[in-house]
């Protein structure tokens, strides 16, 4: 299975698809604002790649809420599949926006309701991140991961 992560960045007017440069000017974009920065995508994963019928028993999660993105990367591992993050390879990006659709009370979109009920539908004793992956697709090529004995 391929997972992933985005990367997030304010856009501020239209993209004019019609620009030949307009990719260009997208990517330049992206690395004036994470050149000095640290990944911080191991965190959560954003886009998911998985042939039909690789999970057959999701439980009811609220797709894009806390969790959901968890218990895709532990059942992926809980199968003993190959899970590889392609974060490197792939120039995903998310435009940046509030969270003002999500009721939180006040609070922080991740303890709202749905990431409260994805916490207790998902039942996994271990939270899942891209760090946990097996490989590791860069631009030069796949590369296997040593990582720790996991605890499902």
């Amino acid at each position: 299975m391929l997972a992933g992560a985005i990367k997030r960045l304010d856009i501020t007017e239209l993209l004019d698809f019609n620009r030949p440069d307009w990719e260009q000017s997208l990517s330049a974009a992206v690395e004036r604002t994470y050149a000095n920065s640290k990944p911080d995508y191991k965190l959560g994963a954003d886009y998911f790649v998985f042939p039909r019928g690789f999970f057959t028993d999701i439980p009811p999660l609220a797709l894009g809420r806390w969790a959901w993105d968890g218990w895709i990367l532990w059942k992926a591992r809980k199968q003993r599949s190959t899970l590889i993050d392609n974060t490197p390879a792939v120039l995903a990006i998310h435009q940046e926006h509030d969270y003002s659709l999500i009721q939180t009370n006040g609070g922080l979109p991740w303890l709202a309701e749905e990431a409260r009920r994805n916490l207790q539908v998902a039942a996994i004793r271990k939270y899942f991140f891209l760090y946990e992956a097996t490989h590791c697709l860069t631009p030069a090529g796949l590369k296997r991961l040593r990582f720790q004995k996991l605890i499902f």
